[in-house]
């Protein structure tokens, strides 16, 4: 019994899902609630991977893809990062916008679709592991337009050891993967004989044997844990005391490891007058 790699880490999330783009098309079928043959094209429109023993700067580890008329964002997260909703609000918007050049008719916007599978509680009230968000019109169930979804799936609502797995539908079986920690793991799954699953096991075994993702998710490890220390070093700065000059210091810190100025935003959700 072996430890695996973590389909929770980003990096290795994308890495496995942009080398096995028919494992992609299941994974995306099933979250969506598409059947597979219903799959015309599947683009994904970002596919590029931080370069060997390098951490993830510059490069996004969420999958946008482009599937049959629809934009769609996908992206894993362990942190439950200060205004988390309102980040996943932020992106969908983003997503419906970038589809529209200067100029050109709204009529040309498409669906996007925000999906965020996350390893901490969201929706503490609700008890099921995946919670749709839709604009509906106030006093009514009516729905103001179709163009506009956030998807979630909390892996923590999710039960790996499971008596009745082979009776779970795909969607699960999949989200269970990404709670899959060893290689005995990967054997309750692969037992349920739904070959989606067991090929999926294969392959993400096959690559937690590999130096490159090895070092990939040892230097995502290294970036998270350095971006934490600087935030705890910025409390004991004077955190709670509001953007004084220790605050100023640990986004200087930020800054000159690399950190991007969104994933700065996300963590620290400074005001904008502190952005370069």
């Amino acid at each position: 019994n072996k430890e695996i790699l973590s389909l929770k880490y980003d990096v290795i999330f994308k890495m496995f899902f942009v080398r096995h783009q028919t494992l992609l098309k299941s994974f995306v079928s099933a979250i969506l609630d598409i059947p597979q043959d219903s799959i015309r094209d599947l683009v994904v429109t970002n596919p590029e991977l931080p370069p060997a023993n390098k951490t993830a700067k510059g490069v996004r580890l969420d999958i946008c893809l482009e599937l049959n008329n629809q934009v769609i964002d996908i992206e894993i997260q362990v942190h439950k990062y200060h205004n988390f909703k309102d980040r996943i609000l932020f992106y969908w918007a983003k997503l419906f916008t970038s589809m529209l050049e200067s100029g050109e008719d709204y009529g040309m916007l498409k669906p996007a679709i925000a999906v965020s599978v996350v390893d901490f509680s969201l929706f503490p009230a609700f008890p099921d592991y995946q919670t749709d968000v839709v604009p509906v019109i106030e006093g009514t169930q009516t729905v103001y337009s179709d163009k506009m979804r956030l998807r979630f799936f909390e892996l923590q609502k999710l039960c790996l050891e499971n008596d009745s797995l082979s009776q779970c539908d795909l969607k699960y079986l999949w989200l269970c993967l990404f709670n899959a920690k060893t290689t005995k793991d990967l054997d309750m799954l692969r037992d349920t004989q739904h070959p989606d699953i067991v090929m999926a096991c294969d392959m993400l075994q096959a690559l937690s044997e590999e130096d490159k993702a090895k070092n990939a998710q040892w230097a995502r490890e290294k970036e998270l844990h350095d971006i934490a220390s600087l935030i705890a070093d910025g409390r004991e700065e004077g955190w709670e005391a509001g953007w004084n000059d220790g605050r100023k210091n640990i986004l200087n810190k930020l800054r000159m490891r690399g950190v991007s100025e969104e994933v700065i935003a996300e963590i620290m959700s400074m005001p904008d007058e502190y952005k370069a």
